[in-house]
């Protein structure tokens, strides 16, 4: 091209008609050279383009998977965290309900005795201890009431095992309010527990106050962030 250049600088040095003929061949090929330069530089910035686009929509393609497979874990394991946390409480209510029904043993006959500990979650032996007992209805409420409390124990144990396992999937917001959950249970067992081992009817009397209020407003804040979370007011039928 510098060898065009010069060539062209000399018949325009000349002067005359072959000056006039260089410029017009100088403006052809000038105007075509610019031309597929241009053509050339814009292809590259469209592959360019087109290469960081690309790219792009990886990253927001794996971006948006990470994210959707993080959602999906954590609509998979609300439910099962939310049906072992009610049993949870449910199991704690009842062994620390100061309501407590028991069936009268003292009287009634040795078969209907029978059959009442047959439906029990005693042991045999425990069953052998109350049908010997002189006092039935205080053996029967004190092995039924510790199997009671183990039963609790042993769902909070399952609850709070599922969070740790878990949590990693929830949301911080959530993940506070089941662990202030799981601190609750857990120390209205260890009250329960103790009050029923010192006899002691006010530690077992604020044990079941731990569950029907301090739990409360933790069950109420825990639903309205999973309804938030789900969109759940966008489910709702419309109003007529």
């Amino acid at each position: 091209m510098d060898s065009i250049f010069q060539f062209l600088g000399q018949i325009i040095a000349i002067g005359g008609g072959a000056a006039a003929v260089a410029y017009l061949i100088f403006m052809f090929l000038g105007r075509k050279w610019i031309e597929a330069k241009f053509q050339e530089r814009l292809e590259r910035l469209k592959h360019e383009q087109e290469q960081q686009l690309e790219e792009f929509r990886y990253r927001a393609n794996t971006l948006f998977s990470r994210v959707s497979k993080i959602h999906d874990k954590e609509i998979e394991i609300l439910p099962e965290a939310w049906r072992l946390f009610q049993e949870a409480i449910g199991n704690l209510a009842n062994v620390t309900s100061p309501l407590q029904s028991y069936p009268d043993l003292n009287f009634t006959t040795t078969e209907k005795v029978k059959e009442i500990l047959e439906k029990s979650p005693l042991t045999e032996v425990e069953k052998k201890e109350i049908l010997d007992a002189a006092d039935k209805n205080d053996f029967y409420i004190k092995h039924v009431t510790w199997h009671e409390i183990n039963k609790a124990r042993a769902a909070i144990r399952e609850f709070h095992n599922f969070m740790i396992f878990n949590r990693i999937f929830l949301t911080a917001e959530l993940k506070e309010q089941f662990i202030k959950a799981d601190t609750i249970l857990y120390d209205a067992l260890m009250k329960r527990e103790v009050g029923e081992r010192s006899k002691d009817v006010a530690m077992m009397h604020d044990a079941y106050k731990d569950i029907s209020q301090g739990l409360t407003v933790i069950v109420d804040e825990i639903e309205r962030i999973v309804q938030t979370r789900l969109n759940f007011n966008l489910a709702a039928p419309p109003d007529d």
